[in-house]
């Protein structure tokens, strides 16, 4: 994967998104000139340092499957996603129809917050904060399954 295959991809991306992407990926190059160009889940991407930068999920069928596992487990977890070495784990928030109406979470090193064994303390954490507000706001019951254990993904 190198930068020619970039090239190629921003070959077919119709204007004025391209002159965009070409602007950012020129950005970047002058920021963070020893950042490799790579194709990652299928669009342009950065690697610094052996990690691509921005693990956005960017498929239908990738979103689904995260938002599977978020309802499974009652919380999500972003890595790096908006910032290298930066990440945050987010409980939904309910109103009395059971419908998310917001969220509450917590951010900050990705060292510190992902560890393998500091997540479920985190986790655990952000759900019990998220289903109190929720009861506060008149939800029946929050909609997590109860069974749900939180997981190091």
């Amino acid at each position: 994967m190198s930068a020619e295959e970039v090239d190629d991809y921003l070959t077919a991306v119709e204007e004025p998104k391209r002159s965009t992407l070409q602007a950012l990926r020129r950005t970047i190059r002058e920021i963070v000139p020893e950042a490799e160009e790579v194709i990652s889940y299928r669009v342009p991407a950065f690697r610094l340092g052996g990690q691509t930068i921005g693990h956005t999920h960017v498929t239908a069928t990738a979103i689904r499957r995260e938002l599977a596992k978020v309802r499974e487990v009652g919380y999500a977890v972003e890595r790096e996603e908006a910032l290298l070495g930066e990440a945050g784990v987010a409980a939904p928030i309910f109103d009395r129809r059971t419908e998310a109406i917001g969220a509450v979470g917590v951010a900050g090193p990705k060292e510190r917050l992902l560890r393998r064994n500091r997540l479920p303390d985190v986790a655990t954490a952000v759900i019990e904060t998220a289903r109190g507000i929720s009861r506060d706001l008149g939800a029946p019951r929050w909609p997590a399954r109860s069974s749900a254990k939180p997981s190091s993904r």
